[in-house]
């Protein structure tokens, strides 16, 4: 099973060798992990710094679970930015650059990309 660690470290070992002719770099990663271990350390040291990998989520129950200070991109609402944040009476909502609108359906904005989530406190 591949971790967002892995998933990063061979995105990494991909883009620090474009220049090589095509499928040869995929096979090397499938075939000979010591030339990479170089890719694991930087994604490594990404992921410490904060890193997470953009994803996309598709459903209004995924945009409702994120937590409070996460940013999200919809190009369906004029390349919208949003960040959710606590609003009046301790309701959470979504403050939006680019459009004053917050639509009351909000899957209109769907699917979006996930910038960032705030990591949890340990």
């Amino acid at each position: 099973m591949s971790t967002q660690k892995d998933e990063l470290a061979r995105d990494i070992f991909l883009a620090d060798n474009t220049s090589a002719a095509p499928g040869l770099m995929e096979k090397e990663w499938d075939e000979n992990p010591t030339t990479y271990h170089y890719a694991h350390a930087i994604a490594e040291g990404l992921a410490a710094k904060g890193y997470r990998k953009p994803r996309t989520i598709t459903t209004i129950e995924q945009l409702y679970e994120l937590g409070l200070g996460s940013v999200i991109r919809s190009e369906k609402v004029h390349y919208l930015v949003a960040h959710k944040e606590d609003g009046d009476a301790g309701r959470h909502g979504w403050a939006a650059a680019g459009t004053s609108q917050i639509p009351v359906d909000l899957s209109s904005w769907l699917p979006v990309t996930v910038l960032h989530e705030p990591q949890e406190e340990s």
